[in-house]
């Protein structure tokens, strides 16, 4: 009997991007499943790596594109960005930072935290968890 080895390698293009809008319809930000559990938002097909938790996803934000402020709960998902591209800014609780390439932002469980697009191009980031989140919590 064989077993079907799972896919270890994938290339970002070969990865459809999936849009979020806000309410009036406008595109707010993108992302790519890479690495991470299967069926997911944002990956609805199940297209991503399979692993036992760790994920790995890009992110795209137009100019004024917005990465709500959310929060999961404190024992649930810790959360990474790493910027690739474009400038914005990144709110961790109360404090807000300048994001530019090479920036890393580490939100842990409990932490509120999001990005806005206040540049003149498309904000690209890399993000992902220790394990999927089970929360996503909108905040203020």
């Amino acid at each position: 009997m064989s077993l079907k080895k799972p896919r270890r390698v994938m290339n970002e293009q070969d990865q459809p991007w999936l849009p979020f809008k806000d309410e009036q319809g406008n595109l707010q930000e993108q992302m790519k499943n890479l690495i991470g559990k299967p069926k997911t938002p944002f990956s609805p097909n199940g297209d991503g790596l399979e692993t036992d938790g760790l994920s790995l996803h890009m992110g795209w934000l137009p100019p004024g594109g917005v990465h709500k402020y959310h929060y999961h709960e404190k024992d649930d998902a810790n959360e990474w960005y790493y910027f690739l591209s474009g400038k914005g800014k990144v709110r961790i609780g109360d404090d807000v930072e300048e994001a530019v390439p090479g920036t890393a932002v580490y939100a842990p469980a409990g932490e509120k935290h999001g990005i806005i697009n206040d540049g003149n191009e498309p904000l690209v980031l890399l993000f992902g968890y220790d394990h999927w989140p089970k929360t996503f919590i909108e905040s203020e």
